[in-house]
């Protein structure tokens, strides 16, 4: 199987920093970096087995989200034509998701 492409929506490098400063405010910046890389790990991960997680139609047409690091939410689509992951959203500690993916379009 060959490996998918990675993409991230403009705002996917917000969320990370804010769940860096969230994390760090709380537990230190130790802590806060370690999560993000679990996240990380989590996200090229994607590029191997792209058809994870549970599909949210609901939510956004091709939405999938899968939870990672105890308290976070990774939200993306695949493209198998193109073979590409699009990464929508990533969240923690409980933000809203499902509203922050609505609002960011295709």
């Amino acid at each position: 199987m060959a490996r998918y492409r990675l993409l991230r929506h403009p705002h996917v490098a917000t969320d990370l920093d804010d769940i860096l400063t969230l994390v760090a405010d709380y537990s230190g910046k130790a802590t806060a970096l370690r999560i993000l890389g679990v996240i990380e790990t989590a996200v090229r991960g994607l590029a191997d087995l792209p058809h994870v997680g549970t599909v949210r139609d609901d939510v956004y047409p091709g939405l999938r989200a899968i939870p990672v690091a105890r308290k976070g939410v990774i939200c993306f689509t695949v493209d198998d034509e193109r073979q590409e992951v699009r990464l929508v959203a990533i969240t923690y500690a409980g933000r809203e998701w499902a509203r922050m993916v609505r609002g960011r379009g295709r």
